[in-house]
C-alpha cells in the first residue's frame, strides 16, 4: 500500500507521510461527478496506461454503472460533433442549385391551408348563456354615429378610477351605416343598456320596454361587414347610379371607416332658368320650388353642368342660400368652392371601371395649384399628370373623317364629319340640314362624341371592353352596341 501511495499522483507526498498515534490518516478519495465532463480528454492509450497504474474502476471504488454510462455519452457526444462537422462540409460544398433543389423537395409538396375566412356560420352564432345580448336601440337619424361615441367615452369615464362610480355593464356600443336610426348596444341586461343611453340627446329610447333584443339567429348578419370588391380611395373618381346625376362624375373626398358611405364633390346641375318652377309647401310648411318635369323627361332636359356661383343663385333664388363659414346650404345640399358635396351610400354609386373624359376631369381642375419643393402639386384637386394624359388621348381618339356629334354645351347638337384637328381645336362639317355644309370650329373642352352607324367597324378605346373589335349592331346616341369579333357576342359600350 505504501508503494501505491507513493505513485498515485493525486495526492501530496506531505499528507501521505503523515501520521498520528492512532494509525495511519485515511487516504482521501477522488469524488467523481457523474453530471459533469471535468476532465480533460485523453487518448484511449492514456486511459489503458491509468487502468495498469491503478488508477481504473476499483471494486468500491467507483460505481461500474456510472463509469459505463459515462464513456458512452462522451462517446455519443463525439459522434454527433464528428457527424455535424461532416454536414457543415458537404453544405459548404454545395452549390446554390442543389440548396434550392433540397428546399423544393423538402418544403414544396406540404399541402396548403384551408381558406379561414371562410367560417362556418354555425361557429358565428353566439352562445346564448355566456354570452352578452344585443339590443337594439331606436335614435335620431344622422346622429347614430355621434351617439355611440358619447356611449363609449360615457362608459371609459365611469371605468376611471378618477370617479367612485361602479363601471358601466356594458361591453361596446355600435351602428351601421345601412341602418339608419338605430344604435347597438351589447350587454347582459336591458337595464344597464338603459343606464348607457340615459340623459343624452337624440335617444328615443329611455325604458327597457322601448328596447329590442337582436335575435340570436339575426347577430351573425348584423355583426358581418361585406368587403367591396372594388375598394373606394380618397381622390378615386366615381358616378352617380339614379337621379338627376345619372352618370355625372363626382371625386371621392372621404371615406367612411366601413366603406359604406363617402363623402364626394361634384360639379352641381341647378336649374338658373325657375320659370319652369312652381312653388310647393314640404312637410314642414315651407315654400320650395318644385320643378313640372319628372321622370325620364326631366332627365333629358335636366340643367346643364356649372359650377356654383353664390351670386348668381341669391339673384335667381333670393332668401333661399345660406352661409356657414366657408360652406353655402342651397336646396338640402352644402357647396364649397364651386362644387356640390354629399355624404352618399357607396351603393348609390358606380365605383368600377370609370374612364372620365377630358372635359370631365378638366371640370374639376380649379384655383391656383401650388407646388412643393420639388415642382410636384400638393393641393390640386385633379392630377396634373393625369390631366395632361388626358388631353394627348382626346388628340388621338378625334381624327379626320370621324363622325362626331356635340352633346352639350352651346353648339349642342351639331352634328357631321371632323374636316381637322388643330390641336385642342377641331372643324366639323356640319350635316345638319339647316346648315349642311358648313365648317364650324369646337373646342375640344365642348362634350364631343363620336356617332355610329350600323354595319360600322368599331375598337373601344378605354374601360373593361378595351382594344376589344366589332360590328355595329345598334347606336343610340349615347350607347353603342357591337358584335365582338373575338366571342361573337354582343357588347354594348358608351359613345365618348
Amino acid at each position: 500500500d505504501d508503494d501505491e501511495d507513493e505513485d498515485d499522483d493525486g495526492y501530496d507526498e506531505d499528507e501521505n507521510d503523515e501520521e498520528d498515534d492512532g494509525g495511519r490518516r485515511k487516504k482521501q478519495k477522488w469524488v467523481r461527478n457523474k453530471f459533469l465532463d471535468i476532465e480533460a480528454e485523453v487518448d484511449d492509450d492514456e486511459e489503458e496506461d491509468d487502468e495498469e497504474d491503478g488508477f481504473g474502476a476499483e471494486a468500491g471504488f467507483i460505481d461500474d454503472e456510472d463509469v459505463n454510462d459515462n464513456a458512452l455519452s462522451r462517446r455519443q457526444i463525439a459522434a454527433d460533433n464528428e457527424n455535424l462537422d461532416r454536414m457543415h462540409t458537404q453544405n459548404e460544398n454545395q452549390s446554390a442549385e442543389e440548396v434550392a433543389r433540397e428546399l423544393r423537395k423538402r418544403y414544396g409538396r406540404k399541402t396548403h391551408r384551408k381558406d379561414t375566412d371562410n367560417v362556418p356560420r354555425q361557429f358565428l352564432i353566439p352562445d346564448v348563456l355566456e354570452d352578452p345580448s344585443i339590443w337594439a336601440v331606436p335614435v335620431k337619424i344622422g346622429r347614430e354615429r355621434e351617439i355611440v361615441i358619447t356611449i363609449m367615452r360615457k362608459r371609459k369615464a365611469f371605468d376611471s378610477a378618477a370617479l367612485n362610480t361602479p363601471p358601466m355593464a356594458i361591453s361596446t356600443a355600435f351602428c351601421r351605416d345601412s341602418i339608419p336610426g338605430k344604435i347597438y348596444v351589447e350587454a347582459c341586461r336591458p337595464d344597464a343598456v338603459v343606464d348607457a343611453i340615459s340623459d343624452i340627446v337624440g335617444v328615443y329610447a329611455r325604458t327597457v320596454d322601448k328596447l329590442f333584443q337582436v335575435p340570436v339567429e339575426e347577430r351573425a348578419d348584423l355583426l358581418n361587414f361585406t368587403k367591396l370588391e372594388h375598394e373606394v380611395k380618397i381622390g378615386g373618381w366615381v358616378r352617380f347610379k339614379r337621379g338627376k346625376y345619372t352618370r355625372d362624375l363626382a371625386q371621392v373626398i372621404d371615406v367612411a371607416q366601413n366603406g359604406e358611405k363617402v363623402d364626394i364633390k361634384f360639379v352641381p346641375r341647378i336649374d338658373m332658368n325657375p320659370s319652369k318652377l312652381e312653388l310647393a309647401q314640404d312637410s314642414r310648411g315651407v315654400k320650395r320650388r318644385r320643378h313640372l318635369d319628372s321622370g325620364n323627361n326631366a332627365l333629358n332636359k335636366r340643367p346643364q353642368q356649372q359650377h356654383f356661383d353664390p351670386s348668381e343663385i341669391q339673384r335667381v333664388y333670393p332668401g333661399e342660400l345660406t352661409k356657414r363659414g366657408n360652406i353655402y346650404e342651397f336646396q338640402n345640399d352644402d357647396y364649397s368652392d364651386g362644387f356640390c358635396e354629399r355624404h352618399v351610400k357607396t351603393t348609390a354609386l358606380i365605383v368600377k371601371d370609370i374612364e372620365p373624359t377630358l372635359a370631365e376631369i378638366e371640370m374639376f381642375q380649379r384655383g391656383r395649384v401650388e407646388l412643393d419643393d420639388e415642382g410636384n402639386p400638393v393641393n390640386d384637386s385633379v392630377n396634373l399628370r393625369q390631366l395632361a394624359k388626358l388631353k394627348q388621348k382626346a388628340n388621338q381618339v378625334i381624327q379626320p373623317g370621324d363622325h362626331v356629334e356635340v352633346f352639350e354645351g352651346d353648339q349642342r347638337g351639331v352634328r357631321g364629319t371632323v374636316d381637322a384637328v388643330n390641336g385642342q381645336v377641331i372643324i366639323i362639317k356640319t350635316e345638319n340640314a339647316e346648315m349642311k355644309g358648313t365648317k364650324v370650329e369646337v373646342q375640344l373642352d365642348h362634350r364631343v362624341r363620336k356617332t355610329f352607324k350600323v354595319g360600322d367597324h368599331v375598337k373601344v378605346e378605354s374601360g373593361t371592353h378595351i382594344d376589344e373589335t366589332g360590328t355595329v349592331t345598334k347606336f343610340d346616341g349615347k350607347e353603342t352596341t357591337f358584335l365582338s369579333d373575338l366571342t361573337m357576342k354582343e357588347v354594348t359600350v358608351f359613345s365618348k
